[in-house]
């Protein structure tokens, strides 16, 4: 009745008779406007739940992933539908390696295409642990690559997963459809359209970058940013890697995680590597002393402890695995020592290094034991201590 009058009011009816004609049509219409509405929510609803666009149901209308590379909104997304896909290689991480290309990963490994790289923003020990279960069902896979990232650490804080880890499980069917708004619903027609889960918003708006790379720039070429790190290293000198490296028990999701599912995985037939992204020498400085490590690390220890800690559990608990090699792309730290390489200190500023990583993974040759990165920690240290940015 508030409504009919508000009506009333703004169209300017004076008269009794206006008024009673004007509720009266208010009233009329009112049913069908709420009939109309609630048909075209389940009318929507149901069609994406049917159409499936990101194809988490075993029945729906079939979806082919764009050739092309996705935003970095809509990546976690198609786990479904790579697992799903006829991808023999697929690379899993978080930001640091995104910018890995499906053309860069065929071009290094030209015997296993196509290829999919899942590496996502925020990504979390949970969320891979999901990544890697879903790619047991897939019948073609031959190579799986795991980035050391620094969420694999048990003591780190929680990160809101992109990820919907639910949308991986049983039961699905009677499960609400993910993504239910205006982009979901824009999703499910694009498939039905071309059969592809393709459209403008879903793309990176440039194919060769990652979107959060986009405005960046070299940290060279970014006072601001590299005056506060030059800050960072000055402020920390010297007091940067005296503490002890976590232990394994300490890390908790190499044993918990990576290893029994990389062991269902090489049981299959399928290779692994496991890779470390390599790091700005500033990062130790930089997450210490600008992002302050409580923030990232519930335990104590320091940034050096937690993230060359990983590091060395992953050689020491996956390398000796059958059909695994951890790879250590950095060793003499010819790229980490080079602040025009990065676009802060832990991201590498677009792809000049992605096809020189990714041949020394195929080649096997940045293939590292434990005795080889323990004499790489030695110089790593050496190299953080006296690091300075004139």
């Amino acid at each position: 009745m508030v409504f009919a009058q508000k009506i009333i009011q703004s169209l300017g009816l004076t008269t009794l008779a206006q008024r009673l004609s004007a509720v009266t049509a208010c009233r009329k219409a009112f049913f069908p406007l709420i009939f109309t509405t609630y048909s075209l929510g389940f009318l929507a609803f149901h069609s994406l739940w049917i159409i499936d666009p990101y194809d988490l149901r075993a029945n729906g209308v079939k979806v082919s992933l764009s050739d092309k590379q996705y935003a970095d909104s809509e990546i976690a997304k198609t786990v479904s539908l790579v697992a799903k896909s006829d991808a023999a290689l697929v690379l899993v991480g978080g930001s640091t390696s995104m910018s890995y290309s499906k053309e860069e990963l065929s071009e290094a490994f030209p015997n296993e295409r196509p290829a999919a790289n899942l590496a996502y923003s925020g990504v979390t020990a949970k969320g891979t642990d999901v990544v890697l279960a879903r790619l047991m069902e897939m019948p073609r896979l031959k190579r799986v690559m795991i980035s050391v990232d620094f969420t694999l650490i048990q003591s780190v804080k929680d990160i809101a997963p992109p990820i919907v880890t639910r949308y991986h499980g049983d039961g699905l069917w009677f499960d609400p459809v993910p993504d239910f708004d205006r982009k979901g619903i824009l999703a499910a027609y694009a498939v039905l359209r071309t059969g592809k889960l393709e459209a403008p918003w879903m793309l990176r708006s440039d194919q060769n970058w990652p979107d959060f790379m986009r405005a960046r720039k070299q940290l060279t070429l970014a006072p601001e940013a590299l005056n506060k790190i030059r800050r960072a290293v000055n402020a920390t000198k010297g007091a940067l890697t005296s503490a002890p490296l976590l232990d394994c028990g300490a890390i908790g999701n190499i044993d918990a995680i990576l290893q029994p599912r990389i062991k269902a995985l090489t049981e299959r037939g399928v290779k692994v590597d496991v890779f470390i992204q390599p790091f700005s020498l500033s990062i130790f400085a930089d997450w210490t002393y600008n992002i302050h490590p409580d923030r990232d690390f519930k335990e104590t220890g320091g940034v050096w402890s937690n993230l060359v800690g990983l590091q060395r559990c992953a050689v020491e608990r996956l390398s000796g695995m059958a059909n695994v090699k951890v790879h250590l792309l950095d060793p003499e730290l010819e790229v980490a020592k080079n602040l025009g390489d990065y676009s802060d200190s832990a991201h590498l500023f677009g792809n000049t290094h992605n096809k020189n990583l990714l041949r020394a993974i195929s080649s096997g040759s940045s293939a590292v034991t434990l005795t080889e990165f323990d004499r790489y920690i030695s110089r790593l240290r050496q190299a953080v201590d006296t690091f300075e940015i004139p």
